[in-house]
């Protein structure tokens, strides 16, 4: 019987996360090549593996060479800011380091219908991983591209929406901590918990320096800051408009060609 299953991709922001790699152990070429590819396609195909260091801050398990990329790709084009992940937790950690303790553990090769030995385990991941990486993309590109499309699709209408019907905007300028949180859970499809969190942090943030002046406004100053004392936000560019065009979507307001 095939149990519950015990982890799920998740959307993480790129600045949350940190390499356990050197960036020296990968060439500027493949880093370059793959941050293109995530830009062309709009995000990762594999998702990396991390663990939680902190409150919304995480370290790479598995996917250096991914989360390199992805930061190149964000350094391309300031408003790609996730990455597919997924989290290790005290319930999948001894589930998928199994998976990834027999993964590691074998030192042949299938390639081009011929087995061949590999010197090192290092070698037999990022060759395998390279492999597995062509494969998915050349069967998933088309499928991530018209995603893409659709995603875009819908940020091209938000922008589309006029004055009158940015009285989106005023909920959070005039709202109290309650509705503003109600708001986020009923309508943007945040989990009460999120919703909680972010609601109490955008009130706090307006009543001490007034009101937002648009969404991208809430994103850039609604910050939280790392072990490092470097600030990031809570609520990337991305995010601000899909939790938007979720609320605009739930009540069938979106504007017509």
């Amino acid at each position: 019987m095939i149990k519950k299953e015990l982890f799920s991709i998740q959307l993480l922001d790129i600045v949350s996360i940190e390499n356990s790699q050197p960036i020296s152990n990968y060439s500027a070429d493949e880093i370059e090549l793959l941050a293109s590819n995530y830009l062309e396609c709009g995000g990762n195909f594999n998702p990396i593996l991390v663990e939680g260091i902190g409150l919304d801050e995480y370290r790479v398990v598995e996917g250096d060479l991914e989360l390199y990329a992805a930061k190149k790709a964000r350094e391309k084009y300031k408003f790609f800011e996730m990455i597919r992940a997924v989290i290790l937790n005290d319930k999948n950690k001894d589930l998928i380091n199994e998976q990834l303790s027999k993964f590691k553990g074998s030192t042949s090769l299938l390639v081009d219908g011929k087995r061949e030995t590999v010197g090192s385990v290092e070698q037999t991941i990022n060759s395998s991983r390279l492999i597995n990486l062509e494969k998915s993309l050349t069967s998933s590109i088309e499928n991530l591209a018209t995603r893409v499309k659709e995603h875009q699709r819908q940020i091209d209408k938000l922008f589309k929406i006029n004055i009158e019907e940015l009285s989106y905007l005023d909920y959070f300028n005039k709202s109290s901590i309650n509705k503003i949180v109600n708001i986020l859970d009923s309508k943007c499809g945040m989990s009460h918990t999120e919703a909680k969190k972010y609601g109490t942090l955008i009130y706090e943030e307006r009543e001490a320096n007034g009101k937002f002046k648009n969404f991208f406004d809430i994103s850039d100053r609604v910050t939280t800051q790392n072990k490092n004392g470097k600030k990031r936000r809570i609520i990337g560019h991305e995010k601000m408009l899909n939790l938007i065009d979720h609320w605009i979507q739930s009540e069938s307001k979106f504007i017509d060609n």
